[in-house]
């Protein structure tokens, strides 16, 4: 179980580095996430127009 826990605590170390180098590409993500969350909406709309 402590060897799980250390594992997962070292991906989550090496997941956050890549994420401070990568901020842009972070930017980039955020931004997409928006993107699909407004066409999810526009989607629910339509429907609800129909």
């Amino acid at each position: 179980m402590y060897e799980d826990i250390e594992s997962l605590r070292q991906k989550l170390m090496t997941v956050q580095r890549w994420i401070e180098e990568k901020d842009q590409a972070l930017e980039y993500t955020e931004m997409y996430d928006e993107m699909i969350k407004m066409i999810n909406e526009l989607e629910q709309f339509r429907v609800k127009v129909k």
